[in-house]
């Protein structure tokens, strides 16, 4: 099992069916003020990739804010199995997965000190890494 966490300020269904993640940042979430400040909003889109011949029964999604270890969510999700359509799919593709989708939006969200969010999956009671995301202050202005 393996998964990826991507971190944005919102994540909209349209009414396309689409999903739009807006605002992405990779690996760090820079704040232009004085500690403490408050996100109005912080959105997870939390993917989980598992065999599609045994996917999981139960996913537990966690997202935690460090230093202090304070949980911030949490959900279980039982899923559901869906039969394939065509039983030739599962024989013609051994490694084929099956991506289970997770959006979280937080806030808001106050943050007191440079910190990181993570976010982990159990899946089935085997922890996975979804990954992290650093929230710094910016460096202040020089003078000029």
């Amino acid at each position: 099992m393996a998964g990826t966490a991507l971190f944005c300020d919102d994540i909209r269904l349209e009414a396309s069916g689409q999903t739009s993640l807006i605002g992405c940042y990779a690996g760090q979430l820079i704040v232009h003020h004085a500690w403490p400040v408050t996100l109005p909003k912080l959105a997870v889109m939390a993917l989980v990739d598992a065999p599609r011949a045994a996917p999981p029964r139960e996913i537990v999604l966690r997202i935690v804010l460090d230093p202090g270890d304070t949980l911030l969510f949490e959900t279980r999700v039982e899923a559901t199995r869906d039969e394939p359509s065509d039983t030739a799919e599962l024989e013609e593709s051994p490694d084929a997965i099956v991506r289970i989708g997770l959006n979280v939006v937080l806030g808001p969200l106050a943050i007191e000190q440079e910190s990181r969010l993570r976010v982990r999956a159990v899946v089935d009671g085997a922890e996975i890494k979804l990954g992290s995301l650093k929230i710094v202050s910016a460096p202040p202005d020089e003078p000029g």
